[in-house]
């Protein structure tokens, strides 16, 4: 493991408690193109709120995967119905072909380099069955002042414009929608939506939400 990714698990694991995720779970895409019976995994699900969500939305195999234990421990005692994995995203223990769905929510701007990125998106290519649906959740570069002062003051030492040091111990990166595009090239566009949240320290920000469907 590589030491970016060592830091991020134990920034996860530290924050495991106190965090509170808020990018909005797209109910409406979801039921209308996944049916209740199909195989759903929330790939880095951290403490399980979108299991929760699926769960009560009537899916019942639904499988929450994340690198950091603590964060599954806090899933486990929510959402005991839920199967949950802790494995590397770039290394999934599920067979080729063997998932309906997947969910990656606010994954990506917590992997900052474009090789993991780019790995993290074959692995899902790998376990998805062919017309496979990705709900992808993320935070393209910001306008706003305080974002953009940031991304000046750490472009040099991070290697690109956009990533950032959080200050609290990890690194978290917001993306030209091209480079999103470049990521998802091998599916095809079903919808997209921006939609306006809160970080988890409270701060406002936007985010852009695609669903996708694996070309055959």
């Amino acid at each position: 493991m590589d030491r970016v990714t060592t830091n991020t698990v134990e920034y996860w694991d530290r924050v495991a408690e106190s965090s509170r995720f808020s990018h909005p779970l797209d109910a409406s895409a979801l039921s209308a193109a996944v049916p209740r019976s199909a195989r759903l995994v929330d790939l880095g699900c951290g403490y399980g709120r979108l299991l929760g969500e699926l769960i009560d939305l009537g899916y019942r195999d639904v499988v929450g995967v994340d690198q950091s234990a603590a964060m599954l421990d806090r899933a486990r005692a929510q959402h005991p119905a839920a199967q949950l994995i802790e494995a590397p995203l770039d290394r999934l223990p599920l067979a080729d072909s063997s998932v309906d769905g997947v969910l990656l929510y606010a994954v990506l701007t917590c992997i900052p380099a474009d090789d993991l990125q780019l790995a993290v998106m074959a692995e899902i290519e790998r376990v998805l069955v062919p017309g496979g649906h990705l709900f992808l959740s993320d935070l393209p570069l910001q306008t706003d002042r305080r974002n953009r002062a940031r991304y000046r003051r750490d472009a040099d030492h991070c290697g690109q414009f956009g990533v950032f040091d959080s200050g609290d111990g990890t690194r978290f990166r917001h993306h030209e929608e091209s480079w999103l595009d470049r990521l998802t090239a091998n599916f095809e566009g079903r919808g997209s939506r921006s939609v306006h949240t809160r970080t988890m320290r409270g701060n406002p920000i936007l985010v852009v939400q695609r669903h996708l469907r694996l070309v055959p």
